[in-house]
């Protein structure tokens, strides 16, 4: 349910995040180890690249791991009424500058409808790409787990691999499309967080 006091905190903070972005400022964050305060240890894992090139597929020129669709839990990770924040003006989206990478109009526009391992919501304006494959992001993340609704510019990247990475705080996030999906990691040490999510608009 959505509290109309809470409506207007989170009213209040995407309008700071929207101004930090019209004036091309990159807001930081914390370096905190536990980014989501979750109360139960993430699963441990360990990352490894690809042994084989049938771990790997061309998407639009680039290389990119594909992900086995059994490591990603659909129904836990993609929540279709997950709720970040409302931004104060519309967020505009850049057509992709020439000399981009490829697979750079798939990624542009807002994503959705998932979860960090279930829990915390998360929607993502993956605004400009630049000729060199810098990405401009307005990321925002809903209330929970003893921490509030937020909403910060990032500078990321579309990686030779055609992912996107970004660092956020003390974690890299990393993004790529599969089939439609959005999927993310977000390591941090040795925690790993996934989400899935569909495109909005």
């Amino acid at each position: 349910m959505r509290h109309s006091w809470m409506r207007g905190a989170f009213l209040a903070l995407a309008a700071s995040g929207l101004s930090a972005c019209l004036g091309g400022i990159e807001v930081p964050i914390p370096d905190i180890a536990n980014p989501f305060g979750m109360q139960t240890p993430a699963r441990q894992v360990t990352v490894s690249a690809p042994t084989s090139k049938s771990e790997a597929s061309a998407v639009a020129g680039h290389r990119s791991t594909r992900v086995a669709s059994a490591s990603f839990d659909r129904d836990a990770l993609m929540i279709a009424d997950c709720y970040t924040v409302d931004p104060y003006k519309p967020i505009r989206i850049a057509k992709p500058a020439p000399g981009a990478p490829g697979n750079a109009a798939a990624y542009l526009g807002q994503w959705g409808g998932g979860a960090w391992d279930g829990r915390v919501c998360h929607d993502l304006w993956v605004m400009e790409v630049s000729a060199d494959g810098k990405v401009l992001m307005f990321d925002a993340h809903g209330p929970g787990y003893r921490q509030d609704a937020t909403g910060f510019l990032r500078r990321g990247e579309i990686t030779p691999d055609g992912r996107i990475r970004v660092r956020k705080g003390g974690a890299m996030v990393t993004y790529w499309i599969e089939d439609g999906v959005l999927y993310g990691e977000r390591l941090s040490g040795q925690q790993l967080h996934r989400i899935m999510m569909r495109k909005k608009s």
